[in-house]
């Protein structure tokens, strides 16, 4: 899945923890349940629901942001202007 690589590349280069704290969530809760879907999902976050789109925005955000620039070998220290 995609998904789940996306979020190891990130935790491997740079670590969950340096990831806003939205992003974090989804992607902690991405790696504990990668069989379900983008609803399913929004509804397993602590810290409340967020809809299908809310969820595939964040993904996709942190996707472009960061993937993108790791793999140019760009080490990101300041990455909380993500939702």
């Amino acid at each position: 899945m995609r998904q789940i690589e996306n979020i190891q590349l990130i935790d491997e280069k740079i670590g969950l923890d340096n990831l806003p704290d939205k992003l974090k969530e989804i992607a902690l809760v991405r790696l504990e349940h990668p069989d379900v879907n983008l609803k399913e999902l929004g509804e397993l976050l602590p810290s409340g629901k967020v809809s299908k789109s809310g969820i595939n925005h964040r993904l996709q955000a942190g996707r472009n942001r960061f993937k993108i620039k790791i793999r140019q070998g760009i080490i990101i220290k300041n990455m909380h202007g993500i939702a």
